[in-house]
């Protein structure tokens, strides 16, 4: 598993270091749109973002 590394050395995503290639790579829901057209699942990146007040 690879770190996203955020502010003062903490930890704000993962992300994988598997080499295979994703089984979906379209229709994801807005919130996930990130994870369209990825050729890898290392480019699936999962990063936490507190909601703001």
């Amino acid at each position: 598993m690879g770190h996203v590394p955020g502010p003062d050395n903490g930890l704000v995503g993962v992300y994988s270091q598997a080499p295979g290639t994703p089984l979906r790579v379209a229709g994801f829901a807005p919130a996930n749109a990130g994870f369209a057209d990825k050729g890898s699942y290392r480019e699936w990146i999962f990063v936490h973002k507190p909601k703001e007040n």
